[in-house]
């Protein structure tokens, strides 16, 4: 009689089970180090709507703010009404050149006309006189764009400093280290221009509590009417110090 070692039949039952013995024994051990890893994960990253719901629930203890610069520009009433008055003024200098501008252009028919002979002294007088103005009011619309573009620039700078004191007011009074810029204009999700940029902000989340924007533009609303002063702590975010 054979020896059980010997018999092909048995030692291939034997490989099978130890075989199993080992993947079992595999097995296990990943499903412990899956386990432990899990544990570990679910330490460090908490369930993200349980997470979601604790934020919002508790005040967020944090030395940043975010500021949405561009709705200010577009709330603040004061910079609404410089913008109407530069706007006024763009429409007054447009009047004064397309004056000018149509004075040229009814000369500049007198040489199309038949009152003139090409070639005449009184011909070339006009058609200098003509050139001449048209360069003049060429000259004249660069200062007058320049001359806008300076002042809008200033009416931007200017009410952007009042952003930066308010803030700093805002800063100084409750601890906070750094204020950051956002956007905060919901997104068409039919527009790529907009896809692309909602993608590309640096910020991708922020609790609510973090924007101080309408506080900012609450203080503005009171120093344009004259009611605010330096020491004013209303609309301030009750931001806990460090």
């Amino acid at each position: 009689m054979r020896q059980v070692k010997d018999d092909p039949i048995n030692q291939q039952g034997v490989l099978k089970v130890t075989k199993f013995k080992i993947l079992a024994a595999v097995a296990a051990i990943v499903f412990v180090g899956c386990v432990l890893a899990t544990d570990s994960y679910s330490q460090q990253y908490p369930n993200t709507a349980t997470q979601a719901q604790t934020v919002q629930a508790q005040p967020v203890q944090s030395s940043v703010a975010l500021l949405d610069v561009g709705k200010i520009f577009k709330q603040n009433e004061r910079f609404k009404v410089l913008k109407l008055r530069l706007k006024d003024e763009l429409q007054r200098a447009d009047a004064k050149l397309k004056l000018q501008r149509d004075s040229i252009i009814q000369k500049a028919r007198a040489l199309k006309g038949d009152e003139l002979k090409i070639g005449s002294q009184d011909y070339k007088q006009l058609e200098a006189e003509v050139a001449k103005r048209q360069a003049d009011l060429q000259v004249d619309v660069q200062i007058m764009k320049k001359d806008l573009m300076t002042k809008e620039a200033k009416i931007y700078h200017g009410v952007y400093i009042e952003i930066r004191q308010e803030v700093e007011a805002i800063a100084n009074a409750y601890g906070l280290a750094v204020v950051i810029q956002f956007n905060g204009d919901p997104v068409n999700p039919e527009s790529p221009e907009q896809i692309m940029r909602e993608i590309s902000k640096p910020i991708v989340w922020h609790n609510p509590s973090l924007d101080i924007t309408n506080h900012v533009l609450q203080r503005l609303s009171h120093r344009s009417a004259g009611s605010a002063s330096s020491n004013t702590r209303q609309g301030i975010p009750q931001q806990p110090r460090r």
